[in-house]
């Protein structure tokens, strides 16, 4: 891990901060920069999710991302990461995903993130699909203030992976008392340790062997499945360069749902997708793709305010747009309204729409067998890794991505991970001072 040029507290425990919502985690990870226990610049976030979260709000003008309150308060679950790469906080990004998340292909690749020139809003260079599909494309010419941001999109499989309990004595988690947010404001930096020292050592020394293993033979463990080495190398050699690291997981990264497919039945997401249709534009000419995202964009906000004003309860009559659309929409809510009847909710319509492009949102409900062995395998990558300054983890139960009926056994897996890899940890379950 490459020092940072400021001085940096360091805290006595690592900090484990859960939320319910992912965004949520951004808080406290702009309060570790704000007590100088993370650096201002150069940051790099190991991402566990079925979701890569990498979106920007497009009306969101680039500036609010140094308002940190209208910040907060202005990003949602999907678009949380990359206005703190803006920010320059984050300089590398690393997507660990499962199987059967296909949001972003696997690659390592560096993309420019700015603000467009004329709309004041960020933008990515990037041409991925992800990006295209939300009209977030801008070529670097059109970008000021502009950063370099590297993207590493890694498979971890969990195929054939034996946890740690199965060869070594489990490690027993002390439970933290959970406090205030005041309170544990005051607790960064002097946190107790959750573990006996015997169990400590026992941690440091297999993550320290394994990691030591990895720089001397510059390769990685046989055991550790991940479809592509090469990029885990480079992932390897991303962190090493970096100021700190912070690991963030979601829960959903080991068992998720899609929440849209048990809202609408099969008929009405088919007209929804046909609504919000996305293809990939042919050419990778940049006019060809400037012109467009601005087609993409004048949809999009054109649906948007369809659903606003269907909401409010302006006739579908009276909404103004081509005779195709006006027809699938009728359709959409003579149909809706037989399904929801007086709940029905337009804007759910925008919301699922948005999940439309060349990709579906992942679904895969996970076995007990299948959890567990993507557990040990995030285990083994994580013994690779340098420890992270902070942990993240995000249950998104409420929200339906994450299981309810699974989110429980999932976060004590991910837990006892975390305290056999680092030990020293401080778990403050903040969730519940959410409800």
């Amino acid at each position: 891990m490459a020092e940072a040029c400021e001085t940096l507290k360091k805290y006595k425990t690592t900090p484990v901060w859960i939320v319910e919502d992912h965004n949520d985690a951004l808080y406290y990870i702009y309060r570790a920069i704000g007590s100088h226990h993370l650096p201002l610049h150069g940051v790099t976030m190991v991402h566990l999710d079925s979701h890569p979260d990498m979106l920007i709000p497009w009306k969101m003008s680039a500036d609010t991302v140094f308002d940190r309150e209208e910040l907060l308060n202005t990003l949602s679950i999907e678009n949380w990461i990359l206005p703190a790469a803006y920010a320059g906080h984050l300089d590398c990004v690393v997507w660990v995903k499962p199987p059967w998340a296909e949001q972003i292909q696997e690659q390592s690749v560096s993309f420019y993130i700015g603000k467009h020139r004329t709309s004041r809003t960020i933008r990515v260079s990037s041409t991925e699909s992800y990006f295209l599909s939300e009209a977030l494309f801008a070529p670097e010419s059109q970008l000021e203030n502009k950063r370099l941001i590297t993207l590493h999109v890694l498979t971890l499989s969990g195929s054939s992976h034996t946890t740690h309990d199965e060869t070594e004595p489990e490690v027993k988690r002390m439970k933290t008392d959970h406090k205030t947010q005041g309170e544990a404001e005051k607790q960064d930096g002097t946190a107790q340790n959750c573990l006996s020292k015997e169990n400590q050592n026992r941690a440091k020394c297999t993550h320290d062997t394994v990691q030591q293993r990895c720089e001397d033979a510059k390769s990685i463990p046989e055991d550790l499945e991940v479809t592509n080495r090469k990029i885990m190398m480079e992932i390897l050699s991303s962190v090493r360069k970096s100021s700190a690291m912070i690991l963030d997981i979601d829960l959903d990264f080991f068992s998720t749902q899609n929440p849209f497919q048990d809202l609408f039945t099969d008929e009405q997401f088919e007209i929804i997708r046909k609504l919000y249709n996305f293809e990939r534009p042919s050419s990778t000419d940049q006019d060809a793709l400037l012109t467009y995202t601005e087609g993409r964009q004048q949809l999009l906000e054109q649906l948007e305010d369809i659903c606003t004003d269907l909401q409010n309860g302006t006739e579908l009559k009276d909404i103004e747009c081509d005779t195709s659309r006006k027809e699938l929409l009728a359709t959409l809510v003579n149909s809706m309204r037989e399904t929801f009847e007086d709940n029905l909710d337009f804007e759910l319509i925008h919301l699922a729409g948005c999940t439309c492009d060349d990709t579906e949102l992942p679904h895969h409900v996970s076995s007990q067998e299948e959890i567990t062995n993507l557990t040990a395998a995030m285990e083994t990558m994580l013994s690779c890794l340098p420890a992270p300054t902070l942990v993240t983890v995000a249950r998104s139960s409420d929200d339906d991505y994450c299981p309810k009926s699974q989110v429980e056994s999932i976060q004590e897996k991910v837990l006892e991970c975390l305290e056999y890899l680092y030990a020293d940890i401080h778990i403050q379950l903040e969730y519940l001072q959410q409800d």
